[in-house]
């Protein structure tokens, strides 16, 4: 998984090295239904110009405008992930579906 982020940023200068979270998730409020995933891992920033230029190729964008960007490489570890299913507007408590997988180590 790699984010693109201005490298001026604080997270491009403070995350290398760190274990990270990342989440991303949708909601239906009509439906009373979403999803959500989450990401947990030791995050990188990558420096190498030729995998730059790579990720630049691949359309990678940022939600700002950036100048000079930097890529972020997340090495997952845990993923874990949630189906929400609601049942109608006048019941609050829906049913929740959850998957967690362990990335296999490695020696």
């Amino acid at each position: 998984m790699v984010l693109r982020t201005s490298a001026l940023s604080r997270m491009a200068h403070t995350v290398d090295g760190a274990v990270v979270a990342f989440q991303a998730d949708q909601f239906d409020a009509a439906a009373h239904s979403g999803w959500s995933v989450l990401v947990t891992g030791r995050a990188a920033l990558v420096t190498d110009p030729r995998e730059k230029a790579r990720l630049r190729a691949a359309g990678l964008r940022s939600w700002a405008a950036v100048a000079d960007e930097a890529f972020i490489r997340i090495t997952p570890e845990l993923v874990d992930g949630r189906i929400l299913q609601g049942h109608g507007p006048a019941e609050q408590v829906g049913g929740c579906f959850s998957v967690s997988v362990r990335a296999a180590e490695t020696t």
